[in-house]
């Protein structure tokens, strides 16, 4: 049986105040782009590659990472050493959905078919 894929926004925390002793609050976001397809069989290091293949981050070594999952539709990535905040995926929806894509939907769609295409010939 096949799981449901639902739409995400990627949305980069460029602006965080704080620090490793105090802790972090993001000051400022902004969407990176939009349509980013996630199922519920999506391991941590799926979406951590599919992050790198877009260009967000430059690696998907899991142990730098620590991700969070509300399983509502919010997923939170930190730098695993001081939990420093990095970006969140936010699950489309009438209420939450992005109006502010930075990178077109056709890009995004070609990038992730072909990362998908090689997930289901493994």
């Amino acid at each position: 049986m096949l799981n449901k894929i639902k739409l995400y926004s990627l949305v980069n925390y460029f602006d965080v105040w704080g620090n490793d002793e105090d802790g972090y609050e993001v000051n400022n976001i902004s969407f990176y782009c939009n349509n980013i397809p996630i199922s519920d069989d999506t391991s941590q290091q799926d979406i951590l590659d599919m992050l790198v293949k877009i260009g967000f981050l430059t690696t998907n070594n899991i142990s730098l990472y620590e991700i969070s999952d509300n399983a509502d539709g919010f997923i939170e990535i930190f730098q695993a050493d001081n939990l420093y905040p990095l970006c969140s995926l936010r699950e489309h929806s009438p209420s939450n959905g992005s109006p502010y894509p930075t990178m077109s939907d056709k890009k995004i769609i070609k990038l992730l078919a072909g990362f998908y295409f090689n997930l289901l010939t493994i």
